[in-house]
């Protein structure tokens, strides 16, 4: 049950943040881990792929260039070839060698910051009227590292800054300095930069908010699936478990060291105990007994199945006999240990088990065959008197073929 109430609390908390929807851009410590842990490539591959977007539309600005700013137009091919796009380019091989995100971040917002004070520094030095243009033309740039690119909020603050004071510088060092232009430059990028830092704080809010949803999707279909696992009485895994352990063990890729050993445990006389103690008597009975098998076999890497009724059915990895009767002998112990009394035999008697054991040899790795050599020792346990446990021994002929299980013996 441990890991079905794992999931309920970790459902709990997604409901609750979600439920919260606080302004913070920031979840609780181990969550803000989690997240910036399994968003991280996807970030690095859509920033990688905005930023080759970005150097491809900005070097195509030279026809721009070359039609609005004829006069500058060398200048124009040193700022867009020889500077931005080499650094772009280091700054995307720095950010393909796996460095932090917010280093990836930085790196984004320097490049943001070059691209705005380069296209600014064009504006300033050249005489043509359709310059004005490129003053205005720099809240692009802003725009596609916020929208498209997606710089997280924080950095997005930053490069919005940074790019109102470069034109805020621009407009002061325009010649000959126009008030009227820079009062209504002002305005526009105090307006435009706020309403990107909204915007930048509306995707990256929605961003986290889609990451708790699907995440919430997550726990609850990992839910769902423990659920179709296991046992609604008793919590222990369920027929259907069993089925699909054995359906992988059986494959001739992943039976080795999977499954080596079953266990089939049957409580004694429950019919009897049931009818004469009730039946809800007898599914705590159920529960006492399941939960005492599941810490006796902990020691031994023991998967319990409830098999069905009153049968309990153990796996084990280990393929030495020896370690499975003492799992057995283990389960025996606890089941005693629990002292559940067992009225109608009488006022000292108390609910005994039977056990049936099946060890995998070179020839016997099948886990239905576990299971039936696990059956046939559980058989023998209950002719020969219950409270005792059996194992099955595999027996071969001469030539080395397998026969039905032969031997059983009392241990």
């Amino acid at each position: 049950m441990r890991r079905q109430d794992e999931l309920a609390s970790n459902i709990a908390k997604i409901d609750a943040q979600i439920k919260r929807n606080s302004i913070r851009l920031r979840f609780e410590r181990t969550l803000e881990r989690q997240y910036v842990r399994e968003t991280e490539q996807a970030r690095r591959r859509s920033f990688t792929i905005a930023s080759v977007i970005a150097v491809i539309i900005y070097d195509s600005f030279l026809v721009n260039d070359w039609q609005m700013i004829r006069d500058v137009f060398p200048a124009a091919l040193v700022c867009r070839l020889a500077i931005f796009t080499p650094l772009s380019l280091i700054g995307l091989w720095i950010v393909r060698t796996g460095v932090a995100l917010w280093i990836m971040e930085s790196l984004g917002t320097f490049i943001t910051v070059l691209a705005v004070a380069l296209t600014l520094y064009l504006y300033d030095i050249s005489a043509s009227p359709f310059a004005l243009t490129y003053l205005y033309g720099a809240f692009l740039i802003l725009t596609f590292a916020v929208v498209v690119q997606r710089l997280s909020f924080s950095f997005s603050v930053f490069v919005t800054i940074a790019m109102m004071l470069e034109q805020i510088v621009g407009l002061l060092m325009s010649s000959p300095f126009n008030d009227k232009l820079f009062q209504a430059g002002c305005a526009f990028s105090a307006t435009g930069g706020g309403l990107l830092l909204l915007a930048a704080y509306g995707l990256e809010h929605e961003r986290r908010r889609s990451y708790l949803l699907a995440l919430r999707g997550r726990f609850d279909n990992e839910m769902l699936e423990y659920l179709a696992h296991v046992d609604s009485l008793t919590g222990l895994f369920n027929r259907r478990y069993l089925t699909e352990i054995a359906d992988l063990a059986n494959t001739t890729q992943a039976q080795a060291g999977l499954v080596a050993s079953v266990v089939l445990i049957d409580i004694d006389h429950f019919k009897s105990y049931n009818d004469s103690s009730g039946h809800l008597s007898g599914d705590d009975c159920l529960r006492r007994i399941g939960g005492s098998i599941q810490e006796a076999v902990a020691p031994y890497d023991g998967i319990v199945v409830r098999f069905g009724g009153e049968e309990f059915l153990v796996l084990l990895r280990d393929e030495a006999a020896a370690h499975a009767i003492r799992a057995a002998r283990a389960i025996e112990r606890a089941v005693r240990s629990a002292r559940i009394a067992f009225p109608f035999f009488g006022p000292d008697a108390i609910v005994t088990c039977s056990i049936g054991v099946a060890v995998a040899d070179a020839a016997t790795r099948n886990v239905t065959e576990l299971v039936r050599g696990a059956d046939q020792a559980l058989y023998e346990a209950k002719r020969s008197g219950r409270n005792r446990t059996r194992v099955a021994a595999a027996a071969h002929r001469d030539d080395g073929t397998r026969r039905d299980v032969a031997a059983v013996y009392r241990v």
